[in-house]
């Protein structure tokens, strides 16, 4: 593996049924990662693709927030996803928000 790809190459029998490397038909393709990211309660995680240095990020229904930090994971050369999955929990507003808000001349 360089730098996420891998080179594929053909084992073919000579005239003779001698096996050799046909280097003719070597082909580089990304590693590809597994494609079992799962959306977590109350979210949702979109990718665009599920090969090398492709990102898979997490985002949370309105009313739910990150609170793991794990927004972001990329599929490294080893052909698994970096970091951890996201958790999304329910925005709870404090009194110190509340108080804030009430002050506030804004509408939600």
């Amino acid at each position: 593996v360089i730098n996420g790809n891998v080179s594929l190459h053909a084992c073919n029998l000579s005239v003779k049924n001698i096996p050799h490397w046909q280097p003719s038909i070597t082909k580089c393709v990304r590693v590809p990662c597994e494609l079992n990211l799962t959306n977590p309660s109350n979210g949702q995680v979109m990718k665009n693709s599920s090969v090398f240095q492709s990102q898979a990020v997490y985002t949370c229904n309105a009313g739910y927030m990150i609170s793991n930090k794990a927004t972001t994971r990329t599929c490294t050369s080893d052909g698994e996803w970096s970091g951890y999955e996201a958790t999304c929990d329910a925005v709870v507003c404090n009194d110190q928000t509340s108080t804030f808000l009430e002050n506030a001349n804004a509408s939600l």
